[in-house]
């Protein structure tokens, strides 16, 4: 273990004293239409008054960075770093954007090089974003959503050293068990500001790390249940709950193509937080409503085309169980109206919400406003 200078503590603790309790909205009472006098509550965590970056991962990475300095890093081949250094170390993760921000601002911060690997194809926003941060932006390969930053990543693990001899190391945010304690933060927040009890977290899946911390921590305070949802296009935890299910249903197997909900989840890399949310649900320890459907599947007109072009090839029709599917691009726009520029994940857990409230009376709902529309 690695002892900090005085400085470097101090360093540290003024930069966690830059990440601040973000703001908690009730959607009805800005004008959202709820049914069945159900309440929905916002966390905003794009909020860049409350949040360096207007990422929730402004809450990770100092302390991922932290804990590395302390403790050390285990590498992805089992090997133990000692500790790491600015003047050794190059640090390096893999993102769709919104995690890229905060690595790279919590690294500027603290005098680290830092390279981002960045999923090929996304909005410019995000990697110029990114660079103006001072990282070093690599995109990857799109195939298989994110295997081609997978890949990226391995290789420049086993350079190991960059041109200035510095050592690649990864802190491994959607593997660290740092990051979910972090994410489960938002929760206790969101407790404290409202006061009262909370019926129902809905969360994306992502890499798993943004629901699994915060539906342990609401599990813990509330007692509740948890809905989640996850891209049609890229039904992975679907098909972790359900073997086979997704491909009966709809002829397709999950991840037959890709998506534009960012940070939702998707095939081509191992996500252990995902996988781990699944078995507690499956294990009792994770309510959710209905365990025939455990999790909901969320489309828009952009996987519905690529959808029916799949089915057209191999001489299908669309089912009608695509009706049963939540939308969320009537809730985007509906959000924005209401003064809410909330990128497609946010709309995505508001209509997952909304869809619910048909069904129950009286029930608050917390929703994660993950991202601004500015990203897309």
């Amino acid at each position: 273990m690695q002892k900090l200078t005085q400085r470097r503590i101090e360093t540290f603790s003024k930069l966690k004293e830059s990440v601040k309790v973000t703001p908690l909205v009730d959607l009805g009472d800005n004008g959202l239409i709820i049914p069945n006098s159900c309440r929905i509550l916002a966390k905003i965590e794009f909020d860049r008054g409350s949040h360096p970056t207007g990422s929730h991962y402004d809450r990770a990475f100092i302390h991922l960075i932290e804990d590395a300095e302390i403790h050390g890093i285990r590498t992805p081949s089992g090997k133990q770093i000692p500790s790491i250094s600015t003047e050794t170390t190059n640090l390096v993760e893999i993102s769709t954007g919104n995690a890229g921000a905060a690595f790279a601002y919590a690294c500027r911060e603290l005098g680290y090089s830092c390279t981002a690997i960045l999923l090929g194809g996304l909005p410019p926003s995000r990697s110029n974003y990114l660079k103006e941060l001072g990282a070093n932006v690599i995109e990857a390969p799109r195939k298989d959503y994110m295997a081609g930053c997978k890949e990226l990543l391995g290789d420049l693990l086993r350079l190991r050293f960059d041109a200035c001899e510095k050592r690649y190391v990864t802190v491994n945010h959607p593997f660290n068990p740092i990051t979910t304690q972090a994410m489960a933060e938002i929760i206790t927040e969101a407790t404290n500001q409202y006061g009262g009890a909370i019926d129902y977290f809905v969360g994306t899946v992502g890499n798993g790390s943004t629901l699994l911390g915060p539906s342990k921590k609401f599990i813990e305070l509330h007692g509740g249940s948890v809905l989640v949802w996850e891209p049609f296009t890229s039904a992975m935890a679907y098909d972790l709950f359900y073997p086979g299910r997704f491909k009966q249903l709809f002829s397709v197997v999950p991840g037959f193509t890709d998506h534009e909900m960012h940070g939702a989840g998707g095939p081509g890399v191992p996500c252990p937080f995902r996988d781990q949310f699944v078995l507690d649900v499956n294990d009792g320890h994770i309510s959710v409503p209905d365990q025939n459907n455990s999790i909901r599947l969320v489309v828009d007109s952009q996987q519905i085309d690529a959808y029916s072009e799949a089915l057209t090839q191999i001489g299908k029709k669309i089912p009608s169980v695509m009706g049963d599917l939540i939308n969320w691009e009537g809730i985007q726009k509906a959000l924005f109206d209401l003064g809410f520029p909330v990128g497609r994940t946010s709309a995505g857990s508001v209509a997952t919400a909304l869809d619910h409230a048909h069904h129950v009376h009286n029930a608050t709902f917390l929703v994660i406003f993950y991202d601004s529309i500015e990203k897309y």
